[in-house]
């Protein structure tokens, strides 16, 4: 079983090198990472939303 302390740095590990990989790029593949985030995010809160209504 792995510790939670070697979870979250395996997570930080890889939240920093998809940061660097972020900010090292140019500025439309960042502006386009945002959006996709935003949208996808949007996405799913607007398909939680529909599933709670409709239970």
């Amino acid at each position: 079983m792995i510790s939670l302390g070697a979870m979250f740095w395996n997570t930080t590990g890889i939240l920093e090198s998809v940061w660097s990989i972020i900010h090292e790029s140019n500025f439309q593949f960042r502006l386009l990472f945002y959006v996709l985030v935003v949208v996808s995010f949007n996405l799913y809160c607007q398909g939680h939303y529909l599933f709670i209504k409709e239970s």
